[in-house]
């Protein structure tokens, strides 16, 4: 719901697209990537930004950041605006064109009810919905392992390589965070914070800048607050 409102609430800098559906037919959902720019209905010659979270289903902080992220883009777009803060993020907006899927396993994220992420699995799901024990993130093809570390692709892995393959990403970001039921959103942001600092200081760009605004305001546990969706 929460990305459906962004693409309403700021229809001139974001849109929501639809990537295709997930596995589980039983309880169905969809991947979602939210397409922040200047003119997101144009194919601009800007560099891209694809980040994701979430495979994993059940750690859900990357998500937190990612939606957070969105919020921080889009509230404190501004070309007008004298602040700094502001100035900083028109500048990633009008100068990028980002992607940002919150979400690349719902169905292990909401695997026990669309309500929360209460009982929620690592493993993407079968079509009737149950675990598949199946690591999505183990599945892209890979240079050591082969095209099919873990058999045949899945429905989601093939509609991000799908994906991937008709854009032009000069950086992507894949969120992965562990111990769930400890880390709190002050020490991934330190991580995350170290990450945007090596970035802005190898390269003159304002990619780096991206991470540091995921950075801006962390506070809670990030599994507390995952909507549906």
């Amino acid at each position: 719901q929460f990305e459906t409102d962004c693409g309403t609430t700021y229809p001139d800098i974001c849109h929501l697209v639809d990537l295709g559906p997930t596995f589980n037919s039983t309880r169905p959902h969809r991947l979602y990537a939210i397409r922040i720019s200047d003119n997101p209905s144009l194919d601009e010659d800007e560099p891209e930004v694809l980040l994701t979270s979430s495979i994993h289903g059940d750690e859900t902080v990357g998500a937190m950041l990612l939606l957070h992220l969105i919020d921080e883009l889009l509230r404190n777009y501004d070309p007008g605006s004298i602040e700094p803060v502001k100035q900083e993020i028109t500048a990633l907006v009008d100068g990028l064109e980002i992607w940002i899927n919150p979400f690349a396993n719902p169905d292990g994220t909401y695997y026990s009810s669309d309500a929360g992420v209460s009982g929620a699995i690592r493993y993407a799901t079968n079509a009737n919905g149950t675990n598949s024990w199946v690591d999505m993130n183990r599945s892209f093809p890979d240079p050591v392992e082969g095209l099919y570390p873990s058999g045949a692709w899945r429905l989601e892995v093939q509609t991000m390589m799908a994906f991937a393959s008709v854009r032009h990403f000069a950086l992507s970001a894949n969120l992965i965070f562990l111990m769930m039921s400890t880390m709190h959103l002050p020490i991934e942001a330190s991580w995350i914070w170290l990450l945007a600092s090596s970035t802005i200081t190898s390269c003159a760009t304002p990619l780096g800048s991206i991470f540091q605004v995921m950075t801006r305001s962390p506070s809670t546990p990030g599994w507390a607050f995952a909507p549906s969706s």
